[in-house]
């Protein structure tokens, strides 16, 4: 039961994948997996764990089934960059999360090979949509 608190904790803050979620408790692969399946208090897709709970109050609610979304929650950029897609540009959200246009330009190029944007043509920049 310590083992299942312990995961539970981690994933109250945020989503985790298998490896950050190792590194933060100290357990094993193996003890992660066996409460991942078999906690009914754990949403499992693909090596992201949410808390079930986190599907009710997420900003992407309705995507998640469709589009796999939980890796995009794992990573606290692409999550950023998926909320203001829809009013900044790739370079205004590079300003506002302090990395390089570079940076930016590469998890859009992830999150776009997943489905979960396209690029609509804005004059001067290019600005990204969440896809419907």
């Amino acid at each position: 039961m310590r083992n299942l608190a312990k995961i539970l904790n981690a994933l109250n803050e945020r989503p985790r994948n298998f490896s950050d979620l190792k590194k933060e408790t100290g357990l094993a692969n193996g003890v992660i997996q066996h409460h991942a399946d078999n906690s009914e208090r754990i949403v499992r897709e693909k090596d992201v764990l949410m808390l079930r709970s986190e599907c009710d109050n997420c900003p992407l609610k309705g995507l998640c089934r469709e589009k796999c979304m939980l890796n995009v929650l794992a990573d606290e950029k692409k999550k950023f960059i998926v909320e203001k897609f829809n009013e900044c540009s790739q370079a205004s959200i590079s300003r506002q999360l302090d990395v390089s246009r570079a940076t930016v330009h590469y998890h859009v190029e992830k999150l776009r090979e997943a489905g979960v944007i396209e690029n609509e043509a804005v004059r001067p920049e290019v600005k990204s949509v969440l896809q419907p």
